[in-house]
């Protein structure tokens, strides 16, 4: 990628919708060991790089820079800092030095397939109308759709997440091509669930 002089690279991660078959996906260790070498990548290359379909890439960068923020207390303070301090701390820098641009279905980004249908993505098949009879700004603006997937806020059935800006509402697409919306989260089979202490797409740090 230096080579070729590229000023942004874009990873995308499978989205078993459409095409895409839950089999062809890597498995949740193999997740995390990419998100390690795109790390490297990203803080040390001459260029940018933006995951596409993959927000627990920037849950894996806020886990890095919790652990280098609590390194620094620790060795400054000689004494182990809160997880809360840590994250504090993380949020406002240091650590890895580049996180990429969320994907946000529906905040920012909306889709309009070829017979008109209003999408929060490409990857996220839920219409909120269809541009022939509705107003694709009032759709946006208004619908309910559009309007929860902006609200990053958690119900209060599942874990409230340590991170929820960062992951955003990319993370809907992949959760809904995974089970279907109503059943519980964390289900045992799930690809990218790593920890079986924490629900899928929790991006609470696993102590």
């Amino acid at each position: 990628v230096t080579d070729l002089g590229v000023s942004l690279w874009s990873v995308f991660f499978l989205v078993p919708v459409g095409r895409g078959r839950p089999e062809d996906e890597v498995s949740a260790d193999e997740y995390e060991a990419v998100f390690e070498k795109l790390a490297v990548w990203a803080a040390q290359g001459p260029f940018d790089l933006k995951s596409t379909a993959a927000p627990h890439y920037r849950r894996y960068l806020m886990q890095q820079r919790v652990k280098a923020a609590r390194l620094r207390r620790e060795v400054v303070r000689g004494g182990p800092s809160s997880p809360e301090r840590a994250v504090a701390e993380a949020a406002a820098g240091g650590g890895i030095e580049r996180a990429p641009r969320a994907v946000n279905d529906g905040n920012g980004l909306v889709f309009v397939s070829h017979t008109g249908e209003i999408y929060p993505s490409g990857f996220l098949p839920l219409a909120a109308g269809n541009i022939r009879k509705d107003s694709l700004v009032e759709v946006y603006r208004t619908h309910p759709l559009f309007v929860g997937l902006r609200d990053f806020r958690w119900s209060p059935s599942r874990s409230a997440p340590m991170f929820p800006a960062p992951i955003g509402s990319s993370w809907r697409p992949v959760r809904r091509s995974i089970r279907p919306p109503t059943s519980p989260p964390g289900r045992a089979g799930d690809p990218r669930r790593k920890s079986r202490d924490t629900p899928l797409g929790d991006p609470r740090i696993r102590r």
